[in-house]
């Protein structure tokens, strides 16, 4: 956009100028003005383009910036309001530097306490390492990071699916993170692997009984 604008300036200014010129020297051919006159003439048509084109940006600048202030509080409201645990964390020291009402709900931690805490806070020591070399692999686009376990104030641990996105935050690099809670699938899932390798077993011992019964009958 600004690159657009630029351009766009530029072009209206050049044929401002040459426009102007040639105007304004047809204007002074036909009514005899002096040197002196057609001098006045030529400061007031620069400086009718220096208010003009000001005026012009004031307005869009204005504009802009009430569209810009229109969105901003849009998706801070997304933010805040949004159902699922939500928050802002700096790429450098991995900080939190803004959370939701549900994550608060969620992780039980007060507002106050979040802010001194890094990501890495709220997740089981197993997982730290994991979570820092994920993080090395983001880039600008939207991330499906996948499911993670994550830790509550009171130590309880749940299964959350995380999204990201890239944000500035306060001038700083940041990260935007969604976690979709996924307990109950991810504990369904350990539960058919577990029924499966259960299963697994029994058929093994049910074999090797009946390979046992067979060796006796046929002894």
């Amino acid at each position: 956009m600004a690159k657009r604008i630029t351009i766009a300036y530029i072009i209206i200014g050049c044929l401002w100028v040459f426009i102007g010129d040639f105007r304004l020297e047809e204007f002074a051919h036909k009514n005899n003005l002096t040197a002196t006159q057609v001098f006045y003439f030529t400061v007031i048509k620069g400086l009718s383009f220096v208010l003009l084109s000001g005026l012009a940006l004031f307005l869009y600048s204005n504009y802009s910036f009430k569209k810009l202030s229109k969105l901003e509080k849009q998706y801070r409201h997304l933010f805040e309001k949004n159902p699922n645990p939500m928050w802002v964390y700096d790429l450098k020291t991995l900080k939190f530097l803004a959370i939701n009402k549900a994550a608060l709900k969620t992780y039980a931690y007060a507002d106050d306490e979040w802010l001194g805490m890094t990501i890495l806070d709220i997740r089981p020591t197993t997982e730290r390492q994991i979570v820092i070399e994920n993080i090395k692999t983001l880039n600008d686009d939207i991330a499906n990071n996948g499911v993670f376990t994550h830790k509550k104030k009171n130590g309880e641990l749940f299964y959350v699916n995380i999204y990201s996105a890239p944000t500035i935050f306060g001038n700083q690099k940041a990260r935007m993170v969604l976690a979709l809670d996924v307990s109950e699938k991810a504990l369904a899932q350990q539960e058919i692997i577990k029924l499966s390798l259960d299963l697994g077993n029994f058929k093994r011992r049910l074999n090797e009984i009946l390979s046992s019964v067979n060796d006796v009958v046929w002894a």
